[in-house]
């Protein structure tokens, strides 16, 4: 059970994207175990992964599913998190919904491809970052954003330059969210996981193959993190109590890896 003690969660209402598998699952969880309402979507593939969510606590509620990177569900989705949040509206914003990408430069990959990894991991959390703020500024109400980052976008990990320069992109956005919404009491932060045990990072780095154990090895802790880890420090930067002199800060989260670069 998380610590609700001098917590300023409970009570409090937060969207988190992505939330039917993996981080966004158990960041949605941790903060429904910290008091606070959790309104959370997904893209209706992973419908199934949302109806299970909610089942698991009432004060997780489903917004509309769609996709992120449609500009007219971002409004949507905003307007209709504001209406399930209740009175104070959305106080905080978890842009954890993002793809992967891991190919060899030189094998070539879809541009396609790369430009949906732009565009699901900077692009719509940019814009549903502005569109939320937008709302909060007008009724002069503070609140908090969090980004989840990765630890690849300080470092070069081979088969991920897509992936890691969109995680440097959405650095930088948080940076710029800091400075820009500051004024208005609106916090902006990222966390930086190591790899994480979910469906993606069971893909990128399969269980006992060689190059999963050379990773491990860079790690001072010499494993990879759990969802819950990372929940924990999204809960953190989060609560206004707790964390509140927290502007513009990319954490890592990953057993001191990038203390070795």
């Amino acid at each position: 059970m998380a610590d609700t003690a001098s917590s300023a969660l409970p009570g409090t209402a937060v969207l988190v994207t992505g939330a039917a598998r993996g981080i966004g699952m158990a960041i949605a969880e941790y903060l429904a175990k910290c008091g606070a309402k959790v309104v959370v979507t997904d893209v209706k593939a992973n419908a199934e992964g949302i109806k299970t969510l909610t089942g698991h606590s009432e004060l997780i509620v489903a917004a509309p599913l769609g996709d992120l990177t449609d500009d007219e569900f971002r409004k949507t989705l905003i307007q209709e998190g504001v209406k399930l949040a209740g009175s104070e509206g959305l106080r905080g914003l978890v842009n954890n919904a993002g793809v992967g990408l891991f190919t060899d430069l030189l094998e070539g990959t879809d541009p396609a491809e790369v430009q949906r990894c732009f565009d699901v991991n900077v692009a719509a959390p940019l814009r549903l970052a502005q569109i939320w703020a937008q709302g909060r500024v007008q009724h002069k109400l503070g609140g908090a954003v969090v980004n989840v980052s990765s630890q690849s976008s300080s470092v070069v990990i081979p088969a991920h330059t897509s992936y890691s320069v969109s995680k440097a992109a959405i650095d930088q956005v948080t940076r710029h969210l800091a400075v820009e919404l500051g004024p208005h009491q609106i916090r902006s932060n990222a966390v930086k996981p190591t790899v994480v045990r979910t469906e993606m990072g069971r893909t990128a780095w399969p269980e006992g193959a060689p190059e999963t154990k050379a990773m491990q090895l860079k790690i001072p802790l010499r494993r990879f993190a759990e969802p819950c880890e990372i929940a924990s420090v999204v809960a953190f930067l989060l609560d206004d109590a707790r964390s509140g002199m927290v502007n513009g800060a990319c954490v890592p989260v990953d057993g001191g890896f990038l203390c070795c670069g």
